[in-house]
């Protein structure tokens, strides 16, 4: 169950409430979507990772060994989209969830190759509320 809008214990230390955020990883390639939603889950008092490529979210999820919770990614991005990270991702590390972010109906449509796990998947644009809403769902599966 989520932690994210229940007040610390009395007495607890930063050690334990720190133990208590989850850490979401947040991929896209535009740097501008990355950042707004970086400081509105930073507001969550979530933990934000950002990545710009697949590659570069991989290697962060790699460095984490398996401490990320969530992974938000785009769909549609140059070089590798965001199914094959949702490959990789249920392969590699299956205790992390995904939430997909789109503004492309085209690319909603699942590959046959992911089989029936399916991402939920938050459509752009959206709103604030939209999104934290989307994310602490996500995180509460």
């Amino acid at each position: 169950m989520s932690h994210l809008n229940q007040p610390p214990n009395e007495g607890s230390s930063p050690a334990a409430e720190a133990s208590l955020r989850h850490t979401v990883l947040v991929v896209d390639d535009e740097s501008q979507v990355r950042d707004l939603v970086r400081r509105v889950l930073d507001r969550e008092n979530l933990t934000v990772l950002t990545a710009g490529s697949v590659a570069e979210a991989l290697a962060l999820l790699e460095r984490c060994r398996g401490a990320v919770d969530l992974v938000l990614s785009d769909i549609t991005m140059p070089e590798q989209d965001g199914w094959a990270l949702f490959r990789e991702v249920r392969t590699r590390w299956p205790n992390t969830d995904m939430l997909f972010m789109s503004g492309h109906h085209h690319s909603l449509l699942e590959p046959a190759e992911t089989g029936e796990l399916k991402p939920m998947v938050l459509a752009k644009p959206f709103t604030i509320e939209s999104l934290t809403a989307a994310v602490r769902l996500a995180l509460e599966t």
